[in-house]
């Protein structure tokens, strides 16, 4: 049989924890047991999703900036956009009549 790490080191955890009297209980920085791990700050893979994807493209790829900031002025001289901006200022809340 062949066995990952994790699952050996899980396996030998859980032997040790069924065998531990109350007397020998302790908490490392307040976890019972700590397993060492990865780095997450270092790792090639990011977990962010498109979202976190897109906000990476915009502050690395000087195109993208480009293109993002051309499509708002656009935007902002539609009807649609002038709307949006009459909100923004408001606070969200409808110009007021009169």
């Amino acid at each position: 049989m062949n066995f990952d790490k994790t699952s050996l080191q899980q396996g030998r955890l859980n032997a040790q924890a069924s065998q531990e009297t109350p007397g020998t209980f302790a908490e490392i920085n307040g976890a019972d047991a700590s397993m060492s791990g990865k780095d997450l700050a270092k790792s090639p893979n990011r977990l962010a999703g498109q979202m976190g994807a897109r906000a990476l493209s915009l502050m690395e790829d000087p195109d993208e900036q480009q293109r993002t900031h051309k499509w708002m002025q656009q935007f902002g001289m539609s009807n649609q956009g002038t709307e949006f901006n009459q909100a923004k200022m408001n606070g969200g809340m409808p110009p007021q009549e009169g």
